[in-house]
Protein backbone atom coordinates (compact mmCIF):
# COMPACT_ATOMS: atom_id res chain seq x y z
CA UNK A 1 0.00 0.00 0.00
CA UNK A 2 1.14 3.49 -1.06
CA UNK A 3 2.43 6.02 1.55
CA UNK A 4 2.15 9.84 1.15
CA UNK A 5 4.30 12.40 3.41
CA UNK A 6 3.56 16.22 3.31
CA UNK A 7 7.29 18.05 3.99
CA UNK A 8 6.83 21.53 4.76
CA UNK A 9 9.98 23.46 4.35
CA UNK A 10 11.62 26.96 5.26
CA UNK A 11 14.51 27.18 3.05
CA UNK A 12 17.63 29.09 4.71
CA UNK A 13 18.51 31.18 1.79
CA UNK A 14 22.38 32.01 3.81
CA UNK A 15 22.96 28.45 2.59
CA UNK A 16 22.43 27.94 -0.76
CA UNK A 17 25.61 25.39 -0.53
CA UNK A 18 23.96 23.53 2.10
CA UNK A 19 20.75 23.13 0.23
CA UNK A 20 22.89 21.95 -2.86
CA UNK A 21 24.48 19.74 -0.87
CA UNK A 22 20.85 18.01 0.71
CA UNK A 23 19.52 17.98 -2.46
CA UNK A 24 22.26 15.88 -4.00
CA UNK A 25 22.28 13.18 -0.75
CA UNK A 26 18.75 13.13 -0.70
CA UNK A 27 17.49 12.87 -4.53
CA UNK A 28 19.00 9.71 -5.33
CA UNK A 29 17.51 7.72 -2.42
CA UNK A 30 14.40 9.05 -2.64
CA UNK A 31 14.88 7.77 -6.26
CA UNK A 32 16.38 4.53 -5.14
CA UNK A 33 13.33 3.95 -2.74
CA UNK A 34 10.61 4.30 -5.27
CA UNK A 35 9.65 7.69 -3.77
CA UNK A 36 8.59 10.70 -5.78
CA UNK A 37 7.24 14.10 -5.66
CA UNK A 38 3.76 14.22 -7.13
CA UNK A 39 2.91 18.13 -5.57
CA UNK A 40 5.08 21.10 -4.98
CA UNK A 41 3.21 24.07 -3.54
CA UNK A 42 4.47 27.72 -2.85
CA UNK A 43 2.86 29.18 0.51
CA UNK A 44 0.33 31.82 -0.76
CA UNK A 45 -1.75 34.21 1.34
CA UNK A 46 -2.16 32.98 5.19
CA UNK A 47 -6.04 33.66 5.36
CA UNK A 48 -6.10 32.89 9.18
CA UNK A 49 -2.86 32.33 11.38
CA UNK A 50 1.22 32.36 10.99
CA UNK A 51 2.20 29.21 9.18
CA UNK A 52 5.91 29.30 8.89
CA UNK A 53 7.21 27.40 5.74
CA UNK A 54 7.17 28.65 2.39
CA UNK A 55 6.73 25.19 0.68
CA UNK A 56 4.61 22.20 0.61
CA UNK A 57 5.28 18.98 -0.85
CA UNK A 58 3.53 15.80 -1.12
CA UNK A 59 5.97 12.86 -1.70
CA UNK A 60 4.49 9.76 -2.39
CA UNK A 61 6.26 6.30 -1.40
CA UNK A 62 5.30 2.48 -2.70
CA UNK A 63 5.08 1.64 1.16
CA UNK A 64 6.33 1.44 4.59
CA UNK A 65 9.05 0.12 4.19
CA UNK A 66 10.06 2.61 1.16
CA UNK A 67 9.44 5.26 3.75
CA UNK A 68 11.86 3.90 6.19
CA UNK A 69 14.88 2.96 3.76
CA UNK A 70 15.31 6.48 2.84
CA UNK A 71 14.72 8.29 6.19
CA UNK A 72 16.17 5.36 8.71
CA UNK A 73 18.71 5.19 6.29
CA UNK A 74 22.88 5.61 7.40
CA UNK A 75 22.73 8.09 4.21
CA UNK A 76 20.06 10.30 5.70
CA UNK A 77 20.98 10.16 9.56
CA UNK A 78 24.79 11.53 7.94
CA UNK A 79 23.45 14.63 6.40
CA UNK A 80 21.11 15.64 9.08
CA UNK A 81 23.66 18.84 10.00
CA UNK A 82 23.41 19.75 6.66
CA UNK A 83 19.76 19.49 6.27
CA UNK A 84 19.56 22.05 9.47
CA UNK A 85 21.51 24.78 7.69
CA UNK A 86 19.73 24.07 4.46
CA UNK A 87 16.44 24.93 6.46
CA UNK A 88 14.93 26.70 9.02
CA UNK A 89 11.42 24.47 8.67
CA UNK A 90 11.69 21.46 7.96
CA UNK A 91 8.82 18.94 9.03
CA UNK A 92 7.80 15.39 7.53
CA UNK A 93 4.48 14.02 8.52
CA UNK A 94 2.31 10.68 7.30
CA UNK A 95 -0.77 12.13 5.21
CA UNK A 96 -1.56 8.38 4.14
CA UNK A 97 -0.69 5.11 4.00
Amino acid sequence: MTVKIIASIKVNPEEQDALRTYLDVTTPLLEAAGGQVVQSFEKGESVVGELDFDRVMIVEYPNLAALDKVFKSEAYKAIIPIRDKAFTRYGISVIST
